[in-house]
């Protein structure tokens, strides 16, 4: 006998009937779900996508998608099976794996504690130096010396405005005409522009208007080479920028506008056309009527509806809708 036929030969209320038969469909899908869990053969394992094992699932697994992966506090071994992870003195385990706690650091398979150097601290699981000390290749924190024109900044050193820096020094920056300085580097002032270690004037063109360093032709112009010449729209059309676009009921054609011939039942709406309501486009670019897919009936009241109190009578019609 089936499993559902046993369910259904047992004397119980109906409720208790479907109670029975959903936790028969939960095992189902629980046993189904291992079942693909798992593949036939030697038991041997194989990542899959994010992180999951297939496979014969060992004890101390749980299943993750299409595998299985070990439980937490677990780490898949060499024999193919969970194994328990065993955390080192002054570590702590985290999911499938041990890491050393704060003021610690690996050390192969133990933890060993950080020592900082003078003028240097722990943070995590790393030794840091004090501001205005630099970390050196033995972990030791050597006080940072600043060249002539420059400051101290974190555990370093930055040059002063004017100045910049080349291998140990700060070198002055040398400004050409028409240029200033800013921070570290120097600019050219407006209507000029970097050239190598000059500052160059820049030709504005006719019809342009300066713009930092470089120029933008004016609205109605377009760039050409090094000019901005008018830009021409033609018939039922208007500038818009450096282009042109055409006016409502015209549509783009090359360098024209021609007009948009909107078919029976359509409407031009900006550069094309819509089908009216109940009317569809199809694949001729015609408008046709939709079909009657089906019919509703809706009543119209006459007056409000209070809950609690019976409605005014209503008047019935008919129409269709898509």
């Amino acid at each position: 006998m089936s499993p559902v036929a046993r369910l259904r030969s047992l004397t119980l209320p109906r409720r208790d009937w479907l109670a029975g038969l959903f936790a028969f469909g939960v095992f189902v899908l629980i046993s189904a779900g291992m079942a693909v869990a798992q593949t036939a053969g030697s038991g041997a394992t194989a990542a899959t996508a994010g992180g999951a094992q297939s496979g014969d699932m060992p004890d101390n697994a749980v299943i993750v998608g299409n595998g299985w992966r070990c439980r937490d506090g677990f780490a898949l071994g060499d024999s193919g099976n969970c194994e328990l992870i065993r955390a080192p003195l002054n570590a702590i385990v985290t999911a499938n794996e041990w890491v050393c706690m704060p003021g610690f650091r690996q050390d192969g398979e133990t933890c060993k504690r950080l020592m900082p150097p003078a003028n240097g601290y722990v943070q995590g699981n790393e030794i840091k130096c004090a501001n205005g000390f630099a970390m050196q290749k033995d972990e030791t924190c050597a006080r940072v010396i600043a060249p002539a024109n420059a400051f101290l900044a974190g555990n370093g050193w930055r040059c002063r405005a004017g100045f910049a820096r080349e291998g140990d020094s700060c070198i002055a920056l040398v400004v050409p005409a028409n240029g200033y300085v800013r921070g570290n580097n120097w600019y050219c002032h407006l209507g000029w522009h970097r050239v190598k270690d000059t500052c160059m004037r820049t030709a504005v063109p006719a019809n342009a208007t300066l713009r930092g360093e470089r120029w933008t032709c004016n609205a109605g112009y377009r760039q050409e080479g090094s000019d901005c010449v008018a830009v021409r729209a033609p018939a039922n059309a208007v500038v818009r920028g450096s282009d042109w676009t055409c006016n409502p009921g015209f549509r783009r054609d090359g360098d024209a506008c021609t007009v948009i011939i909107a078919p029976a039942n359509a409407t031009v709406r900006g550069d094309d056309y819509q089908c009216n309501a109940g009317f569809t486009e199809d694949d001729n670019g015609l408008c046709v009527a939709r079909s009657r897919r089906r019919m509703l009936r809706f009543a119209a009241t006459d007056g409000p509806v209070i809950r609690g109190m019976p409605g005014p009578k209503a008047t019935v019609a008919a129409g269709s809708i898509d």
